[in-house]
């Protein structure tokens, strides 16, 4: 009973956490556009500070520091608290900023603040990744990762149509005062979870050690396991079909002759409900079956979903239809996401997770937005119907490279019931 009670408390600082970190992702995205659309800005301005999302790809480049310094002041609560705490402070008050000068007036203010925002919250997603991780056992990482995504998603929400709700009733500095206010949860989470047990490499004796240990073991340890190229391929590769997609959905529905209000409401009501069920689906099969069957099974069965577009193309504008084709990709790139983000953890060693996640969180990133990038050229060249068909095809390279990476020996990888969720050491 007692330790029930303990993992649901752990299971729902994960779910504030989450909502944590989905709160400030956009607000230097769509939230920060429509408050310098409302200042008269021009679109090629607006799209100009989509520049300030560069620390969320960059963030390997100063996860080591993260991984391995202690925090000033706060050492007290631990390596990731005392972090998580110190960054969250900073994210409020950039948050809080933000709202605060006329972007007319102080346009470059609000650049380095919007810079700021991004490179925090990007700081505390490599924080909250691996206290995540080492806080979870091997059976509860899946569930785990529906309880982030949960409140990951809720906080999407809040800081976008909340955010201009905010906006409409008052005024954006309110806004951005509420959204800074909501934020402070982040930190009374970080102060009720428990800190992780570390374990920790050996003691650099100098500078030169400590920098090798930070910087180029978590890389060395990843290259030196089992079939490791395979595994980075793997990562790259494996949501390309859900990017290529996800890529050109709005354009395709738009040439349905959809508004974007009820391309909004379908994707924020029914989309989001869809994905929350398959994330929590993909997390609870995780504890009970083997992860690389279910790597493979998700990875088809999102593929597959992206074909139910091609109903909605013969079916034109019916909004029935975009119900049920929207609810079925949503659902099924959930339950895909859910089990890579897990497998994704388990191939952190627990030494290095903060780097490890960080660099492969930003490999798989990576490898879905530069391969995604023709979609548009392809759509226009082959039409709709033959670009869905294409799009389900491109599961293809990660379902044949799940045989390369299975570590099982106990049976194959079509055998959901051959339970094996740990990822061996020095293997992966």
């Amino acid at each position: 009973m007692l330790s029930m009670l303990v993992s649901k408390k752990k299971m729902f600082l994960i779910f504030i956490l989450g909502f944590s970190c989905g709160l400030p992702l956009p607000i230097t995205l769509s939230t920060l556009s429509a408050f310098l659309k409302e200042y008269g800005f021009a679109l090629s301005s607006i799209g100009l500070f989509s520049l300030t999302q560069i620390p969320y790809a960059l963030k390997p480049l100063w996860s080591p520091f993260l991984d391995n310094l202690k925090p000033p002041l706060l050492s007290f609560l631990g390596k990731r608290r005392g972090w998580l705490i110190i960054i969250q402070a900073f994210l409020i008050i950039s948050i809080f900023l933000l709202g605060q000068f006329d972007p007319k007036q102080y346009l470059f203010s609000v650049a380095i603040i919007s810079l700021s925002v991004a490179f925090f919250s990007a700081s505390q997603d490599i924080i909250v990744d691996a206290l995540r991780i080492e806080s979870l056992s091997e059976e509860e990482q899946g569930i785990g990762v529906a309880y982030y995504t949960f409140g990951y998603r809720i906080g999407m929400f809040v800081a976008t149509a909340g955010a201009l709700y905010f906006s409409h009733i008052w005024n954006w500095k309110i806004s951005f005062l509420i959204l800074s206010l909501l934020s402070v949860l982040g930190i009374i989470s970080a102060l009720l979870i428990n800190e992780p047990e570390h374990k920790v490499l050996k003691e650099a004796e100098n500078i030169k050690e400590w920098f090798y240990n930070a910087f180029v073991v978590p890389f060395t340890e990843l290259t030196n396991r089992y079939n490791w190229f395979y595994v980075l391929l793997f990562i790259s590769l494996y949501k390309l079909s859900d990017a290529y997609l996800g890529a050109m959905t709005n354009p395709f529905l738009l040439e349905m002759k959809f508004s974007k209000l009820e391309i909004a409401l379908i994707i924020k009501t029914y989309g989001l409900f869809a994905m929350l069920i398959g994330t929590f689906a993909g997390g609870y099969l995780v504890k009970y079956y083997n992860i690389y069957s279910l790597l493979l099974y998700s990875a088809i069965i999102s593929s597959v979903s992206n074909l139910a577009f091609i109903l909605q193309y013969y079916a034109g504008h019916d909004a029935e239809t975009l119900m049920m084709v929207i609810s079925i990709e949503n659902f099924a790139s959930g339950l895909s996401s859910a089990v890579f983000l897990t497998y994704i953890g388990l191939v952190c060693n627990k030494q290095l997770t903060a780097t490890q996640f960080a660099l492969l969180s930003s490999i798989a990133s990576i490898g879905r937005t530069t391969l995604s990038s023709s979609s548009g050229f392809l759509a226009e060249k082959v039409g709709w119907v033959d670009f869905f068909i294409f799009s389900a095809i491109l599961c293809l390279p990660a379902l044949i490279l799940i045989k390369f990476i299975n570590n099982s020996q106990k049976g194959s990888i079509w055998n959901l019931n051959t339970k094996h969720t740990e990822i061996p050491e020095n293997q992966v």
